[in-house]
């Protein structure tokens, strides 16, 4: 039996889902994204180091949906007890660009972005299509 306060009945905390959905996210919004997927993604059980290195993953690609989008982006944080989903949307035109398997040279300015979130993250996908771009991020416990 779950208490309202989230415990069961011998003590131990019962997460409850998380379900977050943001639109028109701008570049003043990305403290407040990061800080609603950090929280979500210990809420599912994840360590404080995963749940940073997700919030770090999920500022990169929230920044180049801004970019390289409409100048916004939408967010989904989709959380359970074991598992934490992210996926950002953009308005943008273009098709994602393949993600090298090694960081980009260091005297390249651009490009680290979406290589750091699949570096962070247990998965990342992408879906393109000529509404925009889809990129899913994921990160279990």
């Amino acid at each position: 039996m779950v208490r309202r306060d989230g415990t069961s009945k011998n003590g131990d905390v019962t997460m409850q889902p998380v379900s977050v959905t943001l639109q028109g996210v701008t570049t003043a919004e990305l403290a407040s994204v990061r800080s609603q997927v950090a929280e979500a993604a210990i809420r599912a059980g994840l360590s404080p180091d995963q749940a940073t290195r997700l919030s770090y993953a999920v500022n990169e690609v929230v920044t180049n949906a801004i970019q390289f989008g409409d100048g916004t982006a939408g967010v989904s944080i989709i959380a359970d007890q074991a598992r934490i989903i992210v996926e950002v949307r953009d308005i943008g035109g273009g098709a994602l660009p393949d993600i090298a398997a090694e960081p980009p040279p260091p005297d390249q300015v651009r490009g680290r972005g979406l290589w750091l979130a699949r570096e962070l993250c247990d998965e990342v996908t992408f879906q393109s299509g000529c509404t925009g771009n889809v990129v899913r991020l994921s990160a279990s416990a």
